[in-house]
């Protein structure tokens, strides 16, 4: 990846993210893993892979019921303090979990990552916690989520057509790759 951020000249320009604490299982699906030893390979697999001495965010994909926070929570601490990664972030953290987590780690915390779209916006809670300690709230599936990606993979979004005779776009609204922007 970095090697790519180089070759295109925008290294500078961009904040290489990435996250921690999801594991493949052995029958293809997802687990968690928050174990202190997992997540510094998890931090180091990052490094190693993305081609870089530091991770400028580096996010903690969801609680581990088999982990307690306060363990996490001196683990994300402990990877700050070893110069790996340079911010943290949580995902799918709830109030009380972004506040515990911004007094054990102050400054180091400035993201929090939950779903939240039109279509599913339970979020709202985590949103103003954000606002009140001043950390970004990031929203992962903003479009709607599974639905969507769903839908796109069985390919009913690549046959869509844009409801007008001609099959063309209609007046003023923009195709995806499209550079030209609408008109207002």
């Amino acid at each position: 990846m970095a090697g790519l951020l180089d070759e295109l000249g925008v290294r500078d320009r961009v904040l290489l993210a990435t996250k921690g604490g999801h594991v493949r299982t052995e029958g293809g699906g997802w687990d968690v893993d928050s174990s202190a030893a997992h997540l510094r390979a998890a931090v180091d697999g990052s490094l190693q892979r993305l081609g870089v001495e530091q991770i400028a965010l580096w996010q903690h994909h969801r609680p581990d019921p088999k982990v307690p926070d306060e363990e996490v929570l001196g683990t994300l601490g402990e990877i700050v303090r070893s110069g790996k990664v340079a911010m943290v972030g949580l995902s799918n953290a709830d109030p009380g979990q972004i506040r515990a987590a911004h007094a054990a780690l102050g400054s180091s915390l400035v993201s929090v990552q939950n779903q939240f779209s039109p279509r599913f916006r339970s979020s709202r809670p985590e949103i103003d916690v954000c606002a009140q300690l001043g950390l970004a709230f990031l929203p992962w599936s903003p479009l709607g989520g599974w639905a969507t990606r769903s839908r796109w993979r069985s390919g009913t979004l690549r046959s869509r057509r844009w409801p007008t005779s001609a099959g063309s776009a209609p007046s003023g609204s923009r195709s995806l790759g499209s550079s030209r922007r609408p008109r207002s």
